[in-house]
């Protein structure tokens, strides 16, 4: 657990420092993220969502959306 923490979802921390990119550009690349494992690969592209949906919100100054997306977010977390 602790390596795939490590090693594949460090690699989505590129996604939230080029917030600037558009939710589009990032799927393109979030290809290369999926490990061929279907519950997995579902996982990753549900939190790639989130963080979408976090961004926009953010955005749009909605904290509540925000925070509504946040805690989805964390509930997903402790089950990967």
């Amino acid at each position: 657990m602790t390596e795939h923490i490590l090693v594949v979802d460090k690699r989505y921390v590129p996604f939230l420092k080029n917030i600037g990119m558009t939710c589009m550009h990032r799927m393109n690349e979030t290809k290369e993220l999926l490990l061929g494992i279907e519950e997995i690969d579902n996982q990753h592209i549900k939190i790639y969502d989130l963080l979408c949906q976090i961004v926009k919100e953010k955005k749009k100054n909605n904290k509540e959306g925000v925070m509504v997306n946040v805690e989805k977010l964390l509930e997903i977390w402790e089950t990967h």
